[in-house]
C-alpha cells in the first residue's frame, strides 16, 4: 500500500517544508495561479457567486479548498494500485486555511467523515495560508437577488441519493437552492431532467 500527501499549495511562492510521512509519495497540488486566482473551477465559482452579490466567509473557501483536494486525491490516486485490498488508499492532506485553529478542532469528524464516504483512511493537517492568499473572499458590490426565495440548500450531484433528497424537500414544500459541480464540464442526463421537475 502506498500512503500518498497531497500538498495544498497557493501560488508558486508557497513552496516551504511541511511535515509529511517520509515514506509517502507526495504530491503538491496547485491550487492558485501566479495571479493569485484559485484554479479548477474554484475562482469561477467565487467570480460567479460575487456577481451574484454572494461573498462567501473565509471559512466557506476554505471548505472548498478541503473539497478540492479530497477531489484530486480520490480522482487522481488508483485504487487498485495503490491499496492492499484494491480499495482502501491512504492519504494524508496538508490544508491550507485561513484560521487552523478554527479547523483543527473538527480534524477527527473530517477524517471519519471521509473514511466513512470514500472507504479510505484520511489524515488532514491544516497550516496557515501565506500571507498574500490570506483574503480570497471576493468584493461583491450588489446584494444577491434570486427569481424566487429560497429556504433550505441541497447537494445535487446527480446520483440517485441526492435525487430523492430534492424530491423529499420539494413534497415537503420547501424550495431548495441546489448546488451541483460538473467533473467532466458536463451536467449529468439526471441532473438536467431533475431541473426541469
Amino acid at each position: 500500500m502506498t500512503r500518498h500527501v497531497l500538498i495544498g499549495r497557493l501560488g508558486s511562492t508557497d513552496r516551504g517544508r511541511v511535515a509529511a510521512n517520509s515514506t509517502a509519495t507526495k504530491i503538491n497540488v496547485d491550487l492558485s495561479d501566479n495571479a493569485g486566482h484559485l484554479v479548477g473551477g474554484m475562482g469561477e465559482a467565487l467570480d460567479t457567486l460575487s456577481g451574484l452579490g454572494i461573498k462567501p466567509t473565509e471559512i466557506a473557501i476554505d471548505l472548498l479548498v478541503l473539497a478540492a483536494l479530497v477531489y484530486a486525491a480520490d480522482t487522481r490516486v488508483n485504487r487498485g494500485m495503490s491499496s492492499q485490498d484494491s480499495w482502501s488508499r491512504e492519504f494524508d492532506l496538508i490544508v491550507p486555511v485561513s484560521n487552523p485553529n478554527v479547523w483543527i478542532e473538527h480534524t477527527k469528524l473530517l477524517e471519519r467523515t471521509l473514511a466513512f464516504l470514500t472507504g479510505d483512511i484520511w489524515s488532514i493537517d491544516f497550516r496557515r495560508r501565506p500571507t498574500r492568499f490570506r483574503t480570497l473572499s471576493p468584493v461583491v458590490n450588489a446584494a444577491l437577488k434570486l427569481e424566487r426565495s429560497h429556504d433550505c440548500v441541497c447537494l445535487f450531484s446527480g446520483g440517485l441519493d441526492s435525487f430523492v433528497g430534492v424530491l423529499n424537500l420539494l413534497r415537503e414544500g420547501r424550495r431548495p437552492l441546489l448546488v451541483s459541480h460538473a467533473g467532466d464540464g458536463t451536467t449529468s442526463f439526471i441532473q438536467k431532467n431533475a431541473f426541469g421537475i
